[in-house]
């Protein structure tokens, strides 16, 4: 697709007369992306750099030349201007579009002709590829979110089992392996929700996008809860006379992580699925009715508040796997719900 592109540029260029086709190349190989947003990102990071760069350029150069002095300032303005406007990912592109037309062309006629001409070069070759690739359309920033968030989940999934043979002293466990991996799938997909959102045509909201990537933030974060109130061990529920709800509320969490990352790939919701907002409740009902006992059992006070952190660790990651569930079912995600 690049190489397509690059020569579909060059092509249209020639045919407009474009003096400087190569820059209209130039730019269809640096926009084309492995996805149609990340295309379209790029895109207009390069067409807006270019433009205030030329804008710029054409000014400073029109009233100084190529004096060294005007040109660092011209650049210098350059950069704060796309910082006031927002536009920090297009900083380099419009600082190298002023050397373009500060020192480049000095033989033309005006500094003003020199900015359109790059600017209708860049606009082509931004153009041609992003019809490229809307008529190949391989691969969709979308579709590569859904396939992260699957992984993300099973990666998290096997965070939440390293702290559960943790808790039941069943060995040392990769936590700081497997949360790295957690962050570093966290971090790739905000770059895919990123993406995804400059794919206007297939009907995704930012918003509704961005909802997931803070459902995966809260999930992490509940998990490292977790993790931090069971650094000492607390002790096993049947100490605390809570069995075997909490047991079940610990399996049931488990097989959540599975079960939505299946839902994810099968592109269906299960929803005969049983909430997990259930076996809180019943975890809940089990602690208030054994409170009363619990003091025979000659528990300290640093005790009982790490088991209750625990608990209240395992309360607020049960409700965002349920409200990830529930989020699961915005059509940017392409997933259905079973009738």
């Amino acid at each position: 697709m690049t190489a397509l592109a690059a020569v579909a540029s060059y092509l249209v260029a020639d045919f407009l007369r474009l003096p400087e086709a190569y820059w209209a190349v130039i730019s269809s190989i640096i926009v084309m992306q492995s996805s149609v947003g990340a295309t379209v990102g790029a895109s207009w990071n390069r067409l807006a750099g270019t433009g205030v760069g030329a804008m710029v350029g054409a000014v400073f150069g029109s009233i100084w030349g190529d004096h060294v002095l005007a040109f660092g300032i011209a650049v210098g303005l350059t950069v704060w201007l796309c910082s006031l406007l927002g536009l920090l990912d297009s900083y380099r592109l419009a600082g190298v579009t002023v050397g373009v037309v500060m020192l480049f062309g000095r033989e033309e006629p005006s500094y003003w002709v020199i900015a359109v001409r790059r600017f209708l070069e860049v606009s082509v070759g931004i153009v041609v590829s992003l019809v490229v690739m809307g008529m190949t359309w391989s691969s969709r920033a979308r579709k590569r979110l859904r396939e992260k968030l699957v992984d993300t989940l099973i990666e998290m999934s096997l965070l939440y089992e390293a702290v559960l043979r943790r808790w039941r002293n069943e060995g040392e466990a990769p936590i700081d392996e497997l949360r790295g991996k957690v962050r570093e799938s966290l971090g790739a997909h905000e770059v895919l929700l990123k993406q995804a959102s400059f794919e206007p045509a297939m009907g995704i909201r930012p918003a509704a996008l961005a909802l997931w990537g803070d459902h995966l933030r809260r999930i992490y974060l509940a998990i490292e809860a977790l993790e931090l109130a069971m650094r000492e061990g607390p002790r096993d529920g049947e100490v605390f006379g809570v069995e075997p709800e909490l047991g079940r509320l610990v399996e049931a969490i488990s097989a959540e992580f599975h079960a939505l990352a299946n839902d994810l790939v099968a592109k269906r919701l299960a929803s005969s699925r049983d909430r997990l907002e259930g076996f809180v409740m019943a975890l809940d009902r089990k602690m208030a009715e054994a409170g009363h006992r619990q003091s025979s059992h000659g528990l300290g006070l640093e005790e009982a508040l790490r088991f209750y952190a625990f608990v209240s660790s395992l309360r607020s990651l049960a409700r965002e796997l349920d409200l990830a569930r529930e989020a699961i079912q915005l059509p940017s995600l392409e997933v259905r719900s079973e009738d």
